[in-house]
């Protein structure tokens, strides 16, 4: 018999439901069923009728075993009329079950449940627990998935054999616990209405002194259903008593040998495997149901890594990214640091294109939405609720869909669809949340073939990890934020993490250590769920996401795993967090970033035999376009490192957020910067004349020095005034520099810029332009 006390109601009010226009017996009607889901609606009610359709569809796609198909719908009318609940019914409904009209079981469940207003979606498991209180926000947000998670969460059955914990205890205090257990329980099977039996003080001296002491006791009480009220414990009346009776049983034959007996939990191999040395402050009220979302939303986070794997997604992915340019940024980095260190290995490529891909994908790819831009004046939107998910939102991925109107024109109903399920419809709209960003960016991953976590913050973040083979450990990568700062939610944002879980196409992994800077106080606050059962769960999972690996593979990934472990184990201190990607992996972070600590790429400028035969030479760098030009604006030199003769810890920075950029020191890196540029002369030629504009901007304490140099003699350029000068006349080459210093606290680096600019065009603000008159030597 499932769902024994809701039938019992059902069945006392009206002794049939209602399916397609045909009465139905209520034991008949809801034999097999493993979970009712009580529609609480009316035709009149506009938000009724808007969320119907959904649910109806949401029903009829989860009709089979496993997909949702042991959830039953009973649609429980506030309907004016009988005429018009039937209408409603053939019109909108599902084949669902419904309550007669002014049937008494209508006000009864109303009143059971708490209903206060339509629609309302109660979802209850067959052992009469409340499953979900406001299933209708999870059928907008997933649709038919959520009958396929609510079939999962419902109670099957459960291995009361965690009573043997008390076997734990000497045989004294076993028995003591045991009689005071057993009388507990029976005093609510007895008189299962009885408040008073419901409750137990933990102040009660036999409490204190009989069954606090006792290994197991409170784990046993808190499996029942117990829950903690202030000074007391509180067994609530939704608990059917049915399971209060299997765990009575129990104890009583606690000496005999333990079988499995139907009861509520959904967790019995947790239960089961726990032992004495899992004290009772560990088991904290509420824990089993806690552990059953918390496994649902893994098992939901785990499942999803599949859809990164589609090939036809990762193929629009790779079309919509510049690979080819990716790649050939990459590959001039690497061969700049392989000229600083002949002996860094092939693999460091990788990593320098993962740079590069993170960083088109912050500044030219995706954007940031609080709210949408309303479609009528441009102007900013309010909130105005969820709506639901039309059929394409649906299917393009959309577990949810935020509504806004805009209060400056009046428009309403401007859709922010939450696109989750199928990332590559991100490609196309190219914009959301952190939840967003992470999403497209661990698709673009894996389309590049990187090995990529998709990891999840149970405090709300989510970002993604990506294997480095040149260093042999996995590094953190935030699209919309840093590279490689694992420290920097708690030390930066002020975070309080708990559960940091990585998800991949391979494993499951806790990684919440990586990004803790105190452990200790991070495990105080790890209390959703068991610390055991968390391990078994994340090892079940990664079992099976490898199960058709072959041995070998399994092996690899094991290793892999255990090193990790290891490093795990190690604290970092935020020190080291904010300086991780300067000195591991230094080359790749430092070439990519303009980080290095002296760069001498070495390039100089040398007049062509043109602008010989012209008699001047002119370069100018465009910070917007990263170009470097020649007269006429001919481009000669892409990319602002290409162009200079030597640098120490400055480069391109962009600021997508306020859309400009500029060239300053390594982020967070607040020592000096210094950048030189080259000209040199041919033989037989020597500088005349020198008209040179140059732009910089210093904020707080920040200082920027320019120098313009011969072998003769040195000038002091002014930033955003024009120089003129002959003084360096005679001179075979010259040299352009700047010297970045000085800044306020952690943000110093950006308190010195040069050339900062929008990012769609300088817009005639002072860039680097400098024109050299030259001539014969006159030796």
């Amino acid at each position: 018999s499932l769902l024994q006390e809701r039938m019992d109601l059902l069945a006392g009010s009206t002794p049939h439901l209602i399916r397609s226009d045909k009465q139905v017996p209520v034991r008949q009607a809801l034999e097999g069923r493993q979970v009712l889901a009580f529609y609480f609606s009316a035709h009149w009610c506009p938000p009724c009728r808007q969320f119907t359709p959904s649910l109806a569809q949401a029903y009829s796609q989860s009709r089979q075993p496993g997909q949702g198909g042991g959830v039953e719908v009973i649609f429980v009318s506030s309907d004016r009329s009988q005429a018009d609940m039937m209408d409603y019914m053939r019109n909108t409904h599902a084949d669902w079950l419904a309550i007669p009209f002014g049937s008494p079981a209508v006000q009864a469940l109303s009143s059971h449940f708490g209903v206060r207003g339509i629609p309302a979606l109660v979802v209850v498991g067959r052992d009469g627990a409340v499953i979900r209180q406001e299933g209708r926000q999870e059928v907008m947000a997933q649709g038919a998935a959520a009958f396929a998670q609510w079939e999962s969460l419902a109670p099957v059955e459960v291995d009361t054999s965690i009573v043997e914990l008390l076997r734990e205890n000497t045989e004294e205090v076993k028995r003591d616990a045991g009689d005071i257990l057993v009388k507990l329980l029976s005093n609510i099977v007895a008189a299962p209405n009885n408040m008073k039996y419901r409750q137990i003080k933990l102040a009660n001296k036999t409490i204190e002194e009989k069954l606090l002491p006792a290994s197991g006791a409170f784990e046993i009480l808190f499996s029942v259903g117990f829950e903690e009220a202030e000074d007391k414990l509180i067994l609530p009346v939704s608990v059917n008593v049915k399971t209060v009776e299997k765990f009575l049983d129990a104890l009583k034959n606690i000496d005999s040998k333990p079988e499995v007996v139907e009861a509520v939990n959904t967790q019995p191999a947790a239960a089961a495997t726990a032992t004495a040395s899992e004290s009772s402050a560990l088991i904290q009220p509420g824990v089993l149901t806690r552990e059953r979302e918390f496994l649902a939303r893994l098992v939901s986070c785990s499942n999803h890594m599949d859809a990164y794997e589609d090939k036809a997604a990762q193929a629009k992915a790779i079309s919509v990214m510049p690979v080819e340019q990716l790649n050939t940024k990459a590959r001039a980095k690497f061969e700049a640091a392989k000229r600083e260190d002949p002996a860094i290995s092939e693999d460091l490529l990788r990593d320098i294109l993962l740079l590069e891909m993170k960083e088109w994908f912050k500044t030219d790819f995706f954007s940031w939405v609080d709210s949408p831009a309303c479609p009528s004046c441009s102007s900013p939107t309010q909130s105005s609720g969820l709506c639901v998910p039309s059929v394409q939102e649906q299917q393009d991925g959309a577990g949810r869909v935020e509504g806004y109107r805009c209060s400056m024109c009046g428009v309403e109903g401007v859709r922010f669809p939450r696109y989750h399920s199928r990332p590559e419809k991100l490609l196309e709209t190219r914009k959301g949340r952190c939840g967003e960003w992470a999403n497209c960016f661990v698709l673009c991953c894996r389309a590049l073939g990187f090995d990529t976590r998709h990891v999840v913050d149970w405090t709300d973040h989510v970002w993604a990890e990506v294997w480095s083979k040149a260093e042999g450990r996995w590094l953190h990568v935030d699209p919309g934020e840093t590279v490689d700062k694992p420290l920097v939610y708690e030390a930066g944002w002020g975070k309080k993490l708990t559960y940091v879980m990585a998800f991949s196409k391979e494993e499951v992994q806790d990684v919440t250590w990586r990004y803790s800077k105190d452990h200790q106080d991070t495990k105080q606050r790890r209390i959703l769920v068991r610390p055991r059962w968390l391990v078994k769960n994340i090892l079940e999972l990664t079992k099976k996401r490898q199960l058709r690996y072959p041995e070998e593979e399994k092996s690899g990934l094991m290793k892999r795993r255990l090193a990790e472990c290891l490093e795990l184990l190690t604290a970092r201190s935020v020190g080291e967090g904010d300086r991780i990607g300067r000195q591991t992996g230094s080359m790749a972070w430092r070439v990519a970033r303009g980080e290095m600590g002296t760069s001498n790429t070495e390039f100089v400028f040398s007049p062509t035999k043109d602008e010989e035969d012209e008699g001047m030479m002119e370069v100018e760098y465009d910070c917007a376009a990263d170009k470097y030009f020649r007269g006429g604006r001919v481009e000669v030199v892409p990319g602002f490192m290409s162009g200079v003769f030597s640098s120490a810890n400055v480069g391109r920075k962009v600021e997508s957020d306020w859309n400009m950029v500029y060239v300053a020191r390594g982020e967070g890196n607040c020592d000096k910067g210094e950048v030189t540029w080259k000209f040199k002369m041919r033989e037989g030629l020597v500088v005349k004349k020198v008209k040179l504009l140059v732009g910089s901007c210093c904020y707080e304490s920040g200082v920027v020095t320019w120098q313009l140099c011969s072998d003769r003699s040195c000038l002091l350029p002014a930033a955003g005034q024009q120089l003129e000068t002959e003084q360096l006349s005679g001179s075979s080459e010259i040299q352009l520099s700047a010297r970045l210093g000085g800044g306020e606290g952690e943000s110093a680096w950006q308190h010195t810029q040069l050339f900062r600019c929008p990012r769609d065009g300088a817009a005639g603000l002072p860039q680097l332009k400098i024109s050299i008159w030259m001539g014969k030597s006159e030796n």
